[in-house]
């Protein structure tokens, strides 16, 4: 069997002939080459290289230091440099470990925040997403050019403290009205993105630090809930259907009616709409995941109506929901109500409310809202979203919700239950 290391004198002629060692099934190994006047000095030969390296034992453990490829180097300057090398490794000092640090000594926030961006859009993260990492530019701008090793624990946890502040104290704010409480959680969102974006650069530079953010008190902000039950959905509808702007009436009406997310149904165009399959294609959730979405009778009436006043009032826009704004949508669907305390997301919240309330199968109601499965759950591994399967929930809830929208004083209708078993008749 032919050996695998060799004691030679390393000389140009000897590197010269080195070759790798071809085992007889025609596979080729490296073949290492020791120094026979220098111990710790060698050569490791492969199929396309021969490269310098030093090994000794270092506090115990064994070390190998690749110096170059010869070729780069002679042997003599490569043997000069093994020496230095060598006589570092005799004192204790690991040249490995001082070149993955000289490695992450120029590694800048703004490289790991261009490193997370990136794998958010190879995991097919949504669009916002990925866009609310680009605030670090703007919170944590004086640190983009900061190497992450440079960045301690105690860093981190005052400039937290300090972001906080600012923005409370109107900083960043471009004129709209900030508290402590924004301020509170503001400074946490940001720490969070930094957090994340030092994490995915640890994965590519494991000779980085440990994450400081373990050193920050977070906030952890519990928002105010002062929810508008169901039963009172009607002074909320009361005051939309008050509205001046028909546009905005709708896109209100129209998030509620399909339990979207203030975004995705602002952005919501014609060439989403199958009228003829009665379907909206939803292309661009957050998650992801593009989805179909069934369209209820009221939904397609009042599409049809919209598309027709469009015609006149926005000639041309691609938009169901157009506005004279920069992006040419709907893109702030805040209303001040009187006596009404609600916010966009509320839509979604009563939308989910009222299906839960008709017994809808959750899996049902996910597929509908579009959230993840359990990735536990056996059973949802086996669920499909299947557009005319989930009609019959989305027309329920779509009249229960009209219902809730009525004044008290309309006739209430007594509406089946979509998952309510049915009674035996008797025989």
């Amino acid at each position: 069997m032919a050996k695998t290391c060799e004691v030679v004198k390393l000389t140009k002629r000897t590197v010269d002939a080195a070759r790798p060692l071809n085992e007889d099934d025609g596979t080729v190994r490296q073949r290492l080459y020791l120094d026979a006047e220098l111990p710790g000095f060698g050569l490791c030969v492969g199929s396309t290289a021969k490269t310098f390296f030093a090994q000794r034992s270092v506090r115990g453990r064994s070390v190998r230091v690749t110096i170059d490829r010869y070729g780069v180097l002679t042997v003599d300057q490569a043997r000069r440099e093994a020496r230095q090398l060598l006589a570092k490794m005799a004192r204790g000092e690991d040249p490995v470990v001082e070149r993955r640090a000289a490695r992450v000594r120029g590694f800048t926030l703004a490289e790991a925040l261009a490193l997370k961006t990136e794998s958010a859009q190879v995991q097919g993260r949504a669009a916002k997403t990925i866009k609310h990492y680009a605030a670090l530019n703007t919170y944590l701008k004086d640190w983009l050019d900061r190497p992450l090793a440079q960045i301690t624990r105690q860093d981190v946890r005052a400039r937290h403290l300090k972001l906080a502040a600012n923005i409370a104290a109107g900083r960043f704010a471009k004129g709209r009205a900030r508290n402590e409480g924004h301020g509170r959680q503001t400074a946490d969102k940001v720490m969070r993105m930094f957090r994340a974006s030092w994490n995915r650069a640890l994965r590519e530079r494991p000779e980085l630090p440990s994450n400081p953010c373990i050193n920050i008190d977070w906030f952890n902000v519990k928002r105010e809930k002062a929810e508008l039950p169901l039963s009172q959905l009607h002074t909320w509808h009361k005051q939309v259907m008050a509205l001046d702007n028909p546009i905005r009436r709708d896109y209100l009406l129209f998030t509620l009616h399909t339990g979207q997310r203030r975004t995705s149904a602002a952005t919501a165009r014609w060439d989403d709409v199958d009228f003829e399959q009665r379907v909206l294609h939803v292309p661009n959730p957050k998650g992801g995941s593009a989805f179909d979405l069934p369209l209820t009778s009221y939904l397609v009436e009042m599409l049809n109506e919209r598309r027709r006043q469009n015609a006149e009032l926005f000639e041309n826009s691609p938009w169901i929901f157009p506005a004279g704004s920069k992006s040419g949508h709907i893109a702030e669907p805040r209303e001040e109500f009187d006596g009404v305390k609600w916010t966009p997301h509320d839509l979604r919240r009563w939308f989910i409310q009222t299906a839960e309330s008709l017994e809808c199968s959750p899996y049902t109601i996910k597929l509908l809202v579009n959230h993840r499965l359990p990735a536990a759950d056996v059973t949802a591994g086996y669920m499909r979203h299947e557009v005319e399967r989930a009609r019959p929930a989305m027309e329920a809830i779509g009249e229960r919700l009209r219902v809730l929208c009525s004044p008290p004083e309309a006739k209430v209708i007594k509406l089946p239950r979509v998952g309510a078993k049915r009674k035996r008749q008797a025989l």
